[in-house]
C-alpha cells in the first residue's frame, strides 16, 4: 500500500508554471540592459567597500558612509523592481 504524503499534492488542476527559460525570453532587452547596468554599478560600488577600499570607506564621515550605503540599497532595489516588473504576468 503506498500513501502518498500529505504536504505533497497532484497539481492536476494548478496550471503550469513558466520554465525560467520562458521568463527570460520575456524580458525586452531595454530592461535587461538597465538591469545590466545597475548591477555593473552596484558591483563597483560595492568593490570600494572591502579589501583595499575598505580603509578608504573606513576613513570617511559617518554621513558619507551612510550615503554611499543609501547608494548601494538604492541601486538594488531599482534592479529588484526593473526584474520584477519585466518577469510579471501581464493579464
Amino acid at each position: 500500500m503506498t500513501t502518498e504524503h500529505p504536504t505533497q499534492s497532484t497539481p492536476a488542476a494548478a496550471s503550469p508554471k513558466p520554465s525560467p527559460i520562458r521568463v527570460l525570453r520575456s524580458f525586452d532587452l531595454d530592461d535587461l540592459n538597465l538591469i545590466d547596468i545597475k548591477l555593473a554599478q552596484l558591483t563597483s560600488l560595492l568593490s570600494s567597500f572591502y579589501g583595499e577600499g575598505a580603509d578608504n570607506f573606513s576613513a570617511m564621515s559617518e554621513n558619507m558612509r551612510d550615503n554611499l550605503l543609501w547608494l548601494a540599497f538604492d541601486l538594488a532595489q531599482d534592479v529588484k523592481e526593473k526584474f520584477a516588473d519585466s518577469t510579471a504576468v501581464q493579464s
